[in-house]
Parts: structure tokens; sequence; C-alpha cells
């Protein structure tokens, strides 16, 4: 079983932005076809019987600060969404579904879902403008669509080698996202080692620096020539450690900046990655 963020996450990837309500018919498809042909649950969650359709509220709520339209990157995973391999044989059932549904506008596939028992059902007595909550039958999905078929089964295989070049895809760009990841990963423990040896030899300075100040005060009052000229070695050793730190702290900028360049750098050649990747699909 997949979620509806994963599932979602795929039919974007593979057909690009399209409308919060598009994206919730191709997903309500999907489940259907899936449901009734398999007689097993695409995922967990259930469709309301909104006015304009069925709605998953979990896939709402995942676009709800979107745009007009809704993109792959809109859909948030969680790293153990994200982590797990598509199933080809799934990926297979969604695309062969939606291939078919992308010839249809959005106004004629919400026409379609309105008119069938599923949502007609679970809005009995409920107005056809007014809001309603009620969750669509998992069992009279099913079972209206083992007899009425989302899609026929020839018009499935006409579309067989799309749905493999749309699964070939969405795992390369998921090898893409995992490798980023973690050079990513990478990266914040190497930054993370170099300002955690440098804090530790600031420390060792510092200890170096507080002994120092302590034995000074140990020969603050004393009189006689050599307790004079033991602390005044202790004090120019003291004064070079000042001068180390000082030069340590400088380091510490200076790396700290470096880190901050390379950050911002690999930052921009992502992005550069990433328009001209999309130019291509434009």
């Amino acid at each position: 079983m997949s979620t509806v963020k994963r599932v979602a996450y795929a039919i974007l990837q593979h057909y690009g932005a399209m409308s919060h309500e598009r994206l919730e018919l191709f997903t309500y498809y999907s489940y259907a076809h899936y449901l009734s042909s398999t007689n097993l649950n695409l995922f967990s969650n259930g469709f309301q019987a909104w006015k304009n359709g069925p709605v998953c509220l979990e896939l709402f709520n995942s676009c709800l600060f979107s745009l007009d339209l809704v993109c792959a990157q809109n859909i948030i995973l969680s790293p153990c969404e994200f982590s797990k391999t598509f199933e080809c044989s799934m990926l297979r059932e969604i695309y062969s579904v939606c291939d078919v549904l992308d010839n249809f506008s959005t106004a004629s596939l919400g026409v379609r879902v309105r008119s069938e028992l599923p949502w007609v059902d679970a809005r009995k007595g409920v107005g056809r403008d007014c809001a309603c909550d009620v969750e669509i039958s998992h069992k009279l999905i099913h079972d209206y669509y083992a007899k009425h078929p989302v899609v026929n089964v020839s018009e499935v295989v006409l579309h067989s080698n799309r749905s493999e070049n749309g699964i070939r895809v969405l795992k390369g760009v998921r090898l893409k996202s995992l490798k980023n990841a973690e050079d990513e990963r990478r990266r914040a423990l190497d930054e993370a080692y170099a300002m955690s040896n440098i804090s530790q030899h600031a420390r060792l300075v510092e200890e170096n620096i507080l002994n120092s100040i302590s034995r000074l005060r140990e020969f603050n009052n004393l009189e006689d020539d050599s307790s004079r000229s033991r602390a005044r070695l202790i004090a120019r050793r003291f004064s070079r450690q000042i001068c180390e730190c000082e030069r340590q702290a400088v380091r510490r900028e200076n790396l700290q900046k470096n880190l901050d360049l390379l950050k911002k750098q690999t930052n921009a050649d992502a992005k550069d990655a990433d328009d001209a990747d999309a130019k291509p699909n434009a």
C-alpha cells in the first residue's frame, strides 16, 4: 500500500502541474481503478463527497497553500515516504488510468464523477450547492467500478508505452533526488566535523590562557629577581597564546565565510540545474 501523497507526487511528476481539482480527480480514479481491479487499497485515505467532486482531505491540506496550479514540488513527502521505492505494478495501474483521463478536460471529468453512483449515494439528502463531509463508501467504489471500469482494456493497451516511459522518468528523478540528499548530508557532516575541530582547539587555547593567568597571579607580589624572571617568561608565553588565539579566531571567521559562499553556490547550481531540466518539459 502506498500513500495519497506518493500517488499525487507520481501523477504530478509524469503529467506536470495541474489544478487542484484535476489532481483530486486523477487520484480518485486511480484509487477506484486499483481497488476494483486488484481488490486492494491504493492508499488508506478516503474521499469526501464535496459539491464539485470527491476530495481526499489529506491531499487537499497538502496543496492548500499552492497557487492556481499544483506541481510535484508542492507535495512534501516525509523521509519514510521519500525513501520507499515506487512499485512498478502500482505505477502501471496509476498511469494506465491517467493516460486515458489526460485526454479529457477537468470540467468533463467533474461532470462524469458527479453522475456516478458512489458520489451520488454519499450526498443523499444534501443540496447540490451545500457542503458535505460524508466519506464515499469504499465498498460502493469497488462494486460500482468493477461493473463500470474507469477505463477500457483497449485504451490501457494503447497507452502502455507512455506508462513505461513515465515509470522510467519517475525512477530517474527519485534516484537523482536521493543522490542530492546524500551529497547534502555529507557536506553537512564535513562542515560539522571542521567546526568541531576548530571549537576543540579554541577550548584548548582558552584553557592554556587561563592557566597562564593563574600562574601570573601567583607571582604578582614577589620581589626577588628569580621570581620576577620566571613571571616575565610566563607573561611572554601568555602573550604568544593571546596572538595565537586571535589568529584562530580569524581562521574560524574565514572558514565560516567560505562555507557560506560554498553553500550559496551549491544552491545556485541546483537551481540552475532544475531550470535547465524544466526547459525541455516546457
